[in-house]
């Protein structure tokens, strides 16, 4: 049976980002419980900041990408409803790659303190301040995150329900790794 798969470009930022965002979310609940006497807490604080930069850059691209790449068909074994949450679900993953980083930056580079965002010591310009901006910034960013962990663990789930629980047909996992299957 040959697998439709994704083109190699949309494959490999895939992955990428799979890191990325699994290790960012990782690092931000563990910042949660930092307390401001932490040791390396602004080195902790400064990394997530610049791998949240690249991880905007990443989905930017990805979506340039995946616009100009046409994508594999769902498999015709899955059901209307698993289609219709495949859907929901990806659009629900780009949402969120854009907006969890994004308030993130309007958090930190709105704060009247001037916080500010680095790229690993490069300076990016900072937005006008604003408590008020930086304060719904805050919020919207703690929300998205936690959104962004659900959709993050139903999509594994959904693909290794495919994998290991459904029909050969309905594993969608072969069009994100390789070639044939």
């Amino acid at each position: 049976m040959s697998t439709q798969v994704y083109p190699l470009a949309m494959r490999i930022i895939h992955w990428l980002m799979a890191v990325l965002i699994i290790s960012l979310l990782a690092v931000g609940i563990y910042m949660e419980g930092l307390a401001d006497d932490a040791p390396n807490k602004y080195q902790i604080y400064g990394l997530h900041k610049s791998f949240g930069v690249i991880a905007l850059v990443l989905i930017v691209a990805r979506i340039v990408v995946r616009l100009r790449n046409t994508v594999p068909a769902l498999p015709s074994a899955l059901s209307s409803l698993e289609k219709l949450g495949a859907e929901i679900g990806h659009k629900a993953l780009y949402l969120l790659m854009v907006l969890v980083p994004l308030s993130g930056f309007v958090m930190s580079s709105a704060h009247p303190e001037r916080y500010g965002v680095s790229l690993f010591g490069l300076k990016l310009p900072d937005l006008p301040p604003s408590e008020l901006w930086a304060g719904l910034a805050h919020q919207a960013h703690g929300i998205t995150a936690w959104a962004l962990v659900v959709v993050v663990v139903l999509h594994i789930a959904g693909a290794l329900k495919h994998r290991y629980m459904d029909k050969g047909e309905a594993d969608v996992l072969p069009r994100m790794l390789k070639g044939s299957s």
